[in-house]
């Protein structure tokens, strides 16, 4: 993290997109997992930017958007977990990256985007293990907009999961 090896580690991220995806992964994730969370953001880029829309893998939209997320840069976050939604319905990243996005939108205040992605978590098969956690948030953003269903889903809450 010393300024003075700025240009190494610049030279070095740019050698690591010559290399196959697989390994640029593995690197990225290397990064991530040791607390690099901007390096391994910015070899996630540049490697997608090499990719093939198509070709675009899940671990790599999972990974760009932990490591966005991570160091606070919500609008890529948020950027990685849209093409999760639109591109990788109902896969387990497809439900991840919808509860995620549902906090961004609720950290910024766009709490009828809140809504939304919570909704659409708790519609969706296979999400039990976000019921919860998207109820719960469900109601705070539905408080927030001050509407009266947020007393329904506090009421759904203390009957769903009494502790």
């Amino acid at each position: 993290n010393d300024e003075k090896y700025e240009v190494l580690k610049h030279s070095m991220l740019q050698q690591m997109i010559l290399v196959d995806s697989e390994r640029q992964y593995d690197w990225a994730k290397t990064l991530n997992s040791r607390g690099y969370s901007v390096e391994s953001l910015e070899l996630v880029k540049k490697s997608m930017a090499r990719l093939e829309p198509s070709v675009r893998a899940t671990k790599f939209l999972e990974l760009g958007a932990h490591s966005a997320y991570a160091i606070d840069k919500f609008d890529d976050a948020l950027k990685f977990y849209n093409e999760l939604v639109l591109k990788h319905s109902g896969t387990p990243a497809f439900r991840e990256a919808l509860f995620h996005s549902a906090l961004i939108f609720f950290r910024q205040k766009d709490f009828p985007q809140s809504v939304s992605r919570l909704e659409r978590l708790l519609s969706v098969p296979q999400s039990e293990n976000f019921e919860l956690q998207a109820r719960y948030w469900l109601w705070r953003s539905l408080q927030n907009l001050k509407s009266e269903r947020a007393d329904d889903q506090a009421q759904v809450l203390i009957e769903k999961f009494p502790l």
